[in-house]
């Protein structure tokens, strides 16, 4: 029998909507030092926190976390898909190597995100948890803070995933227009480079993902051409505008080209 990494006794705290107070705040597997981190979230996150547990609160893990599941327990319906099976596990990653983040029980529906090789990423689902250091995150207000957050970050990522998969119906003349000279990247030096991670959070943001350097967050990154998705957990050279906000800590990169590097 598998067990859950966070089967804590629940407490009597309601639950709340919570703000982190700094940038790359460690979110882990369980309620102490010993357990795995699983992610980072950075100032202004917002999380669900459902209970306390000593220095610790146990958080619904946040909608930009990854979380996998094995296809052979998956039977696919449309943008969703149903499980098979009880007890599947819910993973932080892509094997059976990666920390379990909750478990779903036959027919229970996951909303799918991407098929990678056996695995899909898939949204969390509302029992799978994770746990932060009560020092770094403050009461927000009411849970429906978080969840209207969430809403909209899942109608975003779908929004986009469906337009990526339009077709025109009817393909229309360029307007005529001077080219711009393509750019052979292979010899033009990339504005950054470091690994490609994750938002790590969805309220006030700047960007959609950032670019660590030395594992310390050093840019955020978006695009309007690119799908960055691919690009996460690996280390890559950058190509680019970049931008500041007087709103964002760190330097913006709209991402034109990008290459990864293992």
């Amino acid at each position: 029998m598998l067990i859950e990494p966070c089967a804590a006794q629940q407490s009597k705290d309601s639950t709340y909507t919570g703000i982190i107070t700094a940038d790359a705040v460690n979110i882990r597997s369980g309620p102490s030092l010993n357990f795995e981190i699983i992610t980072k979230l950075d100032k202004d996150a917002l999380v669900l926190i459902q209970e306390t547990q000593g220095e610790w609160h146990k958080i619904k893990l946040p909608p930009t976390s990854a979380a996998y599941m094995h296809r052979k327990f998956l039977r696919l319906a449309g943008k969703q898909a149903i499980v098979k099976g009880n007890r599947v596990n819910v993973r932080a990653g892509k094997g059976t190597q990666f920390n379990v983040l909750g478990q779903l029980n036959d027919r229970d529906l996951v909303a799918l995100i991407a098929r990678e090789k056996e695995w899909y990423k898939i949204f969390p689902s509302n029992n799978c948890f994770a746990w932060i250091h009560k020092n770094f995150v403050v009461n927000f207000g009411k849970s429906e803070l978080y969840l209207a957050e969430e809403r909209k970050y899942r109608s975003k990522i779908i929004k986009i995933k469906q337009k990526a998969k339009q077709t025109p119906l009817a393909k229309q003349p360029a307007p005529a227009t001077k080219k711009s000279p393509k750019i052979n990247y292979s010899k033009t030096a990339p504005i950054a480079q470091g690994k490609l991670m994750e938002m790590g959070r969805f309220f006030k943001r700047h960007g959609t993902h950032k670019l660590l350097i030395d594992k310390k967050p050093a840019y955020l990154l978006k695009s309007e051409t690119i799908d960055l998705d691919d690009y996460i957990y690996y280390k890559v050279d950058v190509w680019g505008t970049q931008t500041t906000s007087a709103k964002s800590k760190l330097p913006i990169i709209n991402v034109e080209h990008i290459k990864k590097l293992n």
